[in-house]
């Protein structure tokens, strides 16, 4: 079977690009782990990148939400941090340091909800910016990536 593939050069050849997730609207976002930004890439291949205000967060995965903000992990800053649809950034610091966030979901009602690959621990963000934290039960896990299931729950993996 022949597959059509269609590559993009970005402005930054070693910029690390890592997660990635599609929006309603047809675009694609991406991180860009070592050039510290957001990107997208439009229906007619064009991509603008977002610088994101922490330096050296070294971004991970990313999910589009059904407002259409871009919410990522930022591993080494320790922060959930968000991209809105008019281009603004909020970055949230977790409770916990060091705690190396690494997968992102929308829950049902619109939270967000993220694994922390150090500390064993699941974390939700809210709309109103609080953050929980839950702790699972094997301290050896190492959670990474969450999805919301057809059941309505969040699954994970543990490594």
């Amino acid at each position: 079977m022949k597959m059509n593939i269609t590559e993009f050069t970005i402005a930054k050849a070693d910029s690390g690009p890592y997660g990635i997730a599609a929006a309603k609207d047809g675009n694609i976002w991406f991180t860009q782990y070592k050039a510290n930004q957001i990107s997208c890439i439009n229906k007619n291949g064009e991509i603008k990148e977002y610088e994101v205000p922490t330096p050296n967060a070294k971004l991970m995965c990313l999910t589009v939400s059904s407002s259409g903000d871009i919410w990522f992990t930022e591993n080494a800053a320790n922060k959930i941090g968000k991209l809105t649809t008019a281009g603004n950034f909020t970055e949230y610091l977790l409770p916990y340091p060091d705690s190396e966030p690494y997968g992102i979901a929308e829950g049902l009602n619109g939270d967000i909800w993220f694994t922390q690959m150090k500390g064993a621990r699941i974390g939700k963000l809210n709309a109103d910016g609080m953050i929980h934290e839950y702790d699972l039960p094997n301290k050896e896990s190492y959670p990474a990536f969450i999805t919301l299931g057809s059941d309505n729950a969040l699954w994970f993996t543990e490594n």
